[in-house]
C-alpha cells in the first residue's frame, strides 16, 4: 500500500535567500507531512530554529 504522506526538504541556502522564511515552513506544514532541512552543518541547523522560531523544524504558531 501506498503512503499518503509528502516530505519537503529546504536547503539552507535557498531559506537564507528568503525574506520570511519561518512562513515558508509553516505554508509547507500545511501540505507536507514532515518538513526538513538539508545541510551539512548540524550547529547551522539549529542555529536556524533558534532564530526563526521554529521547534525540530516544525513551525510553532
Amino acid at each position: 500500500m501506498a503512503s499518503e504522506s509528502m516530505t519537503l526538504a529546504f536547503e539552507r541556502a535557498a531559506l537564507r535567500r528568503l525574506q520570511q522564511p519561518r512562513s515558508a515552513i509553516v505554508d509547507a506544514g500545511r501540505w507536507a507531512r514532515y518538513v526538513g532541512l538539508v545541510t551539512v552543518e548540524h550547529d547551522a541547523v539549529r542555529a536556524f530554529e533558534a532564530r526563526h522560531l521554529v521547534d525540530g523544524f516544525r513551525a510553532t504558531d
